[in-house]
């Protein structure tokens, strides 16, 4: 109805409040409100907004939010709703929008980069990552030379985001497969196939079981 309507955009407008800043001495990690799993580099404060979890570099001058943006029709308009969480008066025109594949837990993965001016030496992106339904969103904002500096712990964020419940598969206690001739040979067409497709001239190949090098070879020439 349109007093539903009028109620949740005069909600969206209201300013959340901010909890008290957390800094960490090591890598340390967590989970947002709706369980997304993430890890706060070490030396980095973190506040919540909301349904945001803004990550703070030790300058002051580069925030990295990761957002809970819940369903949207698409990514565009999950970062919109992620922007008016973390920044609402932000007005950024989107420059491009690039779909990556799927992976670590997540249906859909797409890398938004916004238009800055020369002067401003920022840098402005977002990350929206889909699962089912629901988006989580990552904003970079920030300076430019703090974000170059710190690439590694903006690394650690973006790669430890896991959709809630999502577990990485492990071989941890599995016992492997024996490598029979069969298995053998299918090993050695499979890099001669993607030798082929990637127009390597020469693979280096040698395959280990039960500690025991049993088949090897200086090159595995692609003919």
């Amino acid at each position: 109805s349109a007093m539903k309507s009028m109620l949740a955009l005069t909600l969206l407008c209201v300013s959340l409040p901010l909890h008290a800043q957390v800094s960490v001495a090591a890598d340390t990690p967590g989970k947002t409100s709706s369980g997304v799993a993430y890890t706060q580099p070490k030396d980095w404060t973190a506040t919540s907004k909301g349904p945001a979890t803004i990550f703070a570099a030790p300058e002051a001058n580069l925030n990295i939010a990761v957002v809970d943006a819940g369903e949207a029709t698409n990514a565009q308009a999950a970062a919109a709703k992620a922007w008016s969480v973390y920044k609402p008066d932000a007005a950024r025109k989107v420059r491009l929008v690039t779909a990556g594949a799927p992976g670590e837990g997540w249906d859909e993965r797409v890398s938004i980069a916004y238009e800055t001016s020369p002067n401003e030496k920022a840098v402005v992106s977002a990350l929206a990552l889909r699962k089912g339904t629901a988006w989580t969103v990552m904003i970079a904002d920030g300076a430019e030379a703090t974000f170059g500096k710190r690439l590694a712990a903006a690394a650690i964020i973006q790669q430890s985001l896991r959709p809630a419940g999502y577990e990485r598969e492990s071989f941890a206690g599995k016992t492997p497969h024996r490598l029979t001739p069969e298995r053998i040979q299918a090993l050695r067409d499979f890099v001669a196939e993607s030798a082929r497709t990637l127009e390597v001239p020469g693979v280096g190949i040698a395959l280990i079981d039960q500690g025991k090098v049993i088949a090897d070879g200086p090159r595995e020439q692609v003919i």
